[in-house]
């Protein structure tokens, strides 16, 4: 079974290559969010100086298939949660299954009252795998994205700890 193959890895010095060649992959973050624009040193530098804000490599057994990151945003009293899967490991479930491995991780962990997700409303299976997660559509940000010049809606979805 996947769920059982599935792990969350926090990335470690020797991992934060691979993420910001992923992140920096136009295929893998898809054209509905932004890529990574800024310099890997920035990276680094961001990564392990922000304690509130951390990344973990998706992997199937001992294969890169994506990555998941948190970040707390004080001004909501929330964590809001992210990610994404190469194109090949698509379609399989394991995007749904790193969710709910964060969203558990975020809950019991960090000890989170609520987490959030701001998505492109163009976006349907990142939408998909949300709701699949017990998150509810708390409104619309009205062209309030922007990804490759392109402006669009976002949708701001939450899951409170009440509700998981």
């Amino acid at each position: 079974m996947a769920s059982k193959e599935i792990k969350l890895v926090k990335v470690s010095i020797p991992s934060l290559k691979i993420l910001y060649a992923v992140i920096t992959n136009r295929e893998i973050m898809g054209f509905s969010q932004n890529i990574y624009k800024n310099s890997y040193s920035n990276l680094f530098k961001a990564h392990y100086n922000n304690k509130d804000n951390k990344y973990f490599l998706i992997k199937l057994n001992n294969e890169i298939v994506g990555f998941m990151y948190y970040k707390l945003e004080k001004r909501f009293n929330a964590f809001e949660i992210g990610g994404a899967v190469i194109p090949k490991k698509r379609k399989k479930g394991y995007a749904t299954i790193a969710h709910e491995l964060l969203i558990d991780f975020l809950f019991k962990k960090k000890k989170a009252q609520k987490i959030q997700a701001i998505v492109s409303s163009e976006n349907t299976k990142e939408i998909k795998i949300l709701k699949k997660c017990g998150f509810k559509l708390e409104g619309i940000l009205r062209k309030a994205g922007r990804v490759n010049n392109t402006i669009h809606d976002l949708d701001f979805f939450g899951l409170l700890k009440e509700d998981f």
